[in-house]
C-alpha cells in the first residue's frame, strides 16, 4: 500500500475510521473512532511487546496442539492474556476520541486519562473505555474483535497506510469463514 504520510511532520495526525463491531455480522453495526499519532519511541516499545506477545502465543499454541496437558494450557491461557494486554494497550495510546457509543444506560462520552512518557504528558483512552471497547466487541467465542479492530487500524494509520472502508472489512470476514 501507498505510504499517505509525511514522516517528517512533527504535527499530530488525528482520523477517523469507521470500524464494524463484529466483522462477521454486519447487523451489529459499526462505531467511529477518531486515531491518533503514537510518539514513536513508545511506538516502538509497544510493538515490540506485540511482536513479542504474538511469537510467545504461537510456541504456547503449538506446544498446546503437541500435548494438551493442564501445564501447555495454562502457558496458552497466559500467552493470550498478554497478546490481549498488548493490544489493549496500543489501542489506549493510539485512540483519541469514538463517536456515539450507546449502551443500555445511553450515550458514553469519550474519557481520557493523562499519562506522562519522555517527560511529556499525552491523552490517551481511560480504562473505562477500553473496558467499553472489549466488551461492545465481544464475539461468541469470548474474544474481543472490537479491540482487535481498533489494534489493527491504528497500526495501518501509524504507518501511514490508508484504512480499508467498512463495507470491504464485512466482506473480508464473511468470506474468510
Amino acid at each position: 500500500m501507498p505510504i499517505t504520510i509525511d514522516f517528517l511532520d512533527l504535527d499530530t495526525r488525528l482520523d477517523w475510521v469507521s470500524l464494524p463491531v463484529d466483522p462477521a455480522d454486519p447487523t451489529k453495526g459499526s462505531a467511529r473512532f477518531q486515531l491518533q499519532d503514537i510518539p514513536y519511541a513508545k511506538w516502538q516499545s509497544l510493538m515490540m511487546e506485540v511482536l513479542s506477545s504474538a511469537e510467545q502465543l504461537q510456541k504456547a499454541l503449538d506446544a498446546l496442539r503437541q500435548s494438551e496437558s493442564e501445564q501447555s494450557t495454562k502457558v496458552f491461557g497466559e500467552a493470550l492474556s498478554r497478546v490481549l494486554r498488548s493490544n489493549t494497550e496500543v489501542v489506549r495510546w493510539g485512540v483519541a476520541n469514538h463517536d456515539e457509543i450507546a449502551t443500555g444506560s445511553g450515550v458514553v462520552a469519550f474519557e481520557a486519562e493523562s499519562v506522562s512518557f519522555d517527560g511529556v504528558q499525552y491523552k490517551v483512552a481511560s480504562a473505562k473505555m477500553l473496558r467499553l471497547y472489549t466488551i461492545i466487541g465481544r464475539d461468541n467465542r469470548g474474544g474481543s474483535t472490537l479491540l482487535a479492530q481498533l489494534s489493527s487500524a491504528i497500526r495501518r494509520h501509524q504507518s501511514g497506510e490508508a484504512q480499508p472502508a467498512l463495507e470491504a472489512l464485512w466482506t473480508s470476514a464473511s468470506s474468510s469463514e
